[in-house]
């Protein structure tokens, strides 16, 4: 069951579990909720299809970043126009409310604002993450970005391309802040404390990643800043900071001596949310999930939909 609301919003009834959801396409906010007398026969710890969907629409990559989880290169490929109209379909069928577009670099996709259309049009929130700023230089671009995108992301590991962010933005008249990403673990404190300060000065929302030992971030070394949760609880009274989930994971207890409460955060991939490699074409839990915790998505085109498979993989999850 889905009901829009005059203002945009999207209140979606999970057939099987039987909570509701509302959803903000403007801010992104999802709240899970139930009624007075559904509190004993209602569980809201799993849906019955993802609320959002990770997708990787291309292995091509220009910036080769050692720690890359992902191991996209120069020679990666990117995923195929039809393929992802078949998975804009399924999304659609499965009633996800967002995406959040990776690579790769998947600005670099020659079809990357077609296809930021066509989910919009299809009623999904297209959010993407991005290393690259030279597309803000293109007036087209901007202009598709902020007529369909929901919201993005810049990811660096470099204080210093924090300004760069701001200067292109400026630049480009783009009014609309993007948030920042940064991977804990790549840099000491006082590097986190650059990049905070930088994001406070600019005003970006801060968001940090947990290390990812896949591909290229098996061998990468990894550190560990000691005292960064006492750093950005201090910080989050005055700016913008998220963590995701594998950071909450990894670090539950620590969260908790932080007493940072548990509902801002969640320590489970796949129960909400599963990942799409439309290049392997393939799904999983998440993007950084073990290769045998992958399944292939079988069936295309209007009369062999992957929907229904697809579905009954994530309930696996």
């Amino acid at each position: 069951i889905h009901i829009f609301s005059p203002g945009g919003g999207v209140c979606r009834k999970d057939p099987k579990y039987g909570f509701w959801t509302l959803f903000s396409p403007c801010g992104g906010r999802r709240t899970r909720l139930t009624f007075q007398d559904e509190l004993q026969t209602v569980k809201a710890d799993k849906a019955s299809t993802p609320e959002l969907v990770d997708i990787k629409i291309t292995d091509y990559c220009p910036f080769g970043c050692e720690m890359c989880y992902q191991g996209s290169t120069l020679e990666g490929q990117h995923a195929s126009h039809d393929f992802l109209d078949t998975m804009i379909r399924s999304f659609v069928r499965m009633g996800v409310f967002e995406v959040a577009i990776g690579g790769g670099e998947p600005t670099l996709h020659p079809g990357f604002l077609d296809l930021l259309g066509s989910f919009r049009r299809s009623g999904i929130v297209p959010n993407f993450t991005t290393r690259n700023l030279a597309w803000l230089k293109s007036p087209k671009k901007v202009r598709s970005v902020l007529e369909h995108a929901g919201s993005w992301a810049f990811s660096t590991e470099n204080p210093d391309d924090v300004d760069r962010l701001a200067a292109a933005l400026a630049e480009a008249e783009y009014n609309r802040l993007p948030d920042v990403q940064y991977i804990l673990g790549v840099g000491n404190l006082q590097q986190l404390r650059a990049m905070l300060a930088k994001c406070k000065e600019h005003k970006f929302k801060l968001t940090l990643l947990g290390s990812k030992t896949t591909h290229r971030g098996k061998s990468y070394v990894w550190g560990q800043p000691q005292g960064w949760i006492n750093e950005i609880v201090e910080c989050s009274k005055t700016q913008g900071i998220g963590i995701d989930t594998a950071i909450a994971s990894r670090y539950q207890k620590e969260l908790k001596e932080a007493k940072v409460p548990s509902w801002c955060y969640t320590i489970e991939e796949g129960k909400f949310s599963m990942y799409v490699d439309a290049v392997a074409k393939k799904m999983g839990p998440s993007s950084y999930c073990e290769e045998t915790d992958m399944v292939d998505i079988v069936g295309s085109g209007p009369w062999n939909s992957p929907t229904e498979s697809m579905i009954e993989a994530f309930q696996r999850f």
